[in-house]
Protein backbone atom coordinates (compact mmCIF):
# COMPACT_ATOMS: atom_id res chain seq x y z
CA UNK A 1 0.00 0.00 0.00
CA UNK A 2 1.15 3.57 0.35
CA UNK A 3 2.96 5.51 2.98
CA UNK A 4 0.66 6.80 5.71
CA UNK A 5 0.39 10.56 5.70
CA UNK A 6 1.02 12.30 8.97
CA UNK A 7 -1.40 14.89 10.15
CA UNK A 8 -0.18 18.46 10.03
CA UNK A 9 -0.48 18.98 13.77
CA UNK A 10 1.05 15.64 14.70
CA UNK A 11 4.24 15.74 16.77
CA UNK A 12 6.94 13.06 16.79
CA UNK A 13 6.31 12.13 20.43
CA UNK A 14 2.75 10.99 19.66
CA UNK A 15 0.88 14.04 20.90
CA UNK A 16 -1.01 16.65 18.99
CA UNK A 17 0.43 20.14 19.10
CA UNK A 18 -1.66 22.43 21.25
CA UNK A 19 -2.00 25.53 19.10
CA UNK A 20 -4.27 27.36 21.52
CA UNK A 21 -4.85 26.88 25.23
CA UNK A 22 -7.92 24.95 26.29
CA UNK A 23 -10.89 26.93 27.56
CA UNK A 24 -12.74 25.90 30.69
CA UNK A 25 -15.87 23.82 30.11
CA UNK A 26 -18.16 26.56 31.43
CA UNK A 27 -16.82 29.08 28.95
CA UNK A 28 -17.33 26.69 26.05
CA UNK A 29 -20.90 25.97 27.17
CA UNK A 30 -21.64 29.68 27.48
CA UNK A 31 -20.25 30.37 24.02
CA UNK A 32 -22.31 27.53 22.55
CA UNK A 33 -25.50 28.61 24.28
CA UNK A 34 -24.97 32.25 23.25
CA UNK A 35 -24.43 31.12 19.68
CA UNK A 36 -27.67 29.13 19.75
CA UNK A 37 -29.58 32.09 21.17
CA UNK A 38 -28.13 34.38 18.49
CA UNK A 39 -29.12 31.90 15.80
CA UNK A 40 -32.69 31.67 17.14
CA UNK A 41 -32.96 35.46 17.29
CA UNK A 42 -31.72 35.76 13.71
CA UNK A 43 -34.31 33.22 12.54
CA UNK A 44 -37.07 35.05 14.40
CA UNK A 45 -36.06 38.38 12.83
CA UNK A 46 -36.03 36.77 9.39
CA UNK A 47 -39.53 35.38 9.91
CA UNK A 48 -40.79 38.81 11.00
CA UNK A 49 -39.28 40.45 7.92
CA UNK A 50 -40.86 37.86 5.63
CA UNK A 51 -44.23 38.29 7.33
CA UNK A 52 -44.07 42.08 6.83
CA UNK A 53 -43.33 41.70 3.11
CA UNK A 54 -46.14 39.16 2.71
CA UNK A 55 -48.55 41.48 4.51
CA UNK A 56 -47.84 44.30 2.04
CA UNK A 57 -48.14 41.91 -0.89
CA UNK A 58 -51.52 40.71 0.42
CA UNK A 59 -52.80 44.31 0.71
CA UNK A 60 -51.61 45.02 -2.82
CA UNK A 61 -53.43 41.96 -4.19
CA UNK A 62 -56.63 42.84 -2.29
CA UNK A 63 -56.50 46.41 -3.62
CA UNK A 64 -56.01 45.13 -7.17
CA UNK A 65 -58.95 42.76 -6.94
CA UNK A 66 -61.15 45.48 -5.44
CA UNK A 67 -60.26 47.92 -8.22
CA UNK A 68 -60.94 45.23 -10.80
CA UNK A 69 -64.44 44.53 -9.46
CA UNK A 70 -65.26 48.23 -9.12
CA UNK A 71 -64.25 48.92 -12.71
CA UNK A 72 -65.95 45.78 -14.03
CA UNK A 73 -69.27 46.59 -12.37
CA UNK A 74 -69.31 49.88 -14.24
CA UNK A 75 -69.00 52.05 -11.20
CA UNK A 76 -67.03 54.99 -12.55
CA UNK A 77 -64.27 54.75 -15.10
CA UNK A 78 -65.71 51.97 -17.22
CA UNK A 79 -64.19 53.64 -20.27
CA UNK A 80 -60.77 53.19 -18.74
CA UNK A 81 -61.52 49.53 -18.08
CA UNK A 82 -62.65 49.04 -21.69
CA UNK A 83 -59.39 50.56 -22.95
CA UNK A 84 -57.32 48.32 -20.66
CA UNK A 85 -59.42 45.30 -21.66
CA UNK A 86 -58.81 46.09 -25.33
CA UNK A 87 -55.04 45.83 -24.84
CA UNK A 88 -55.22 42.16 -23.98
CA UNK A 89 -56.33 39.58 -26.58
Amino acid sequence: MGVRKERKRYRRDGQYADTKPAKPAETRKEVRSEGKVDKLNAKANLKLAKAQSRKYLLWLIIAGIAIYFILKSGGGGSAIFDKVKGLFP
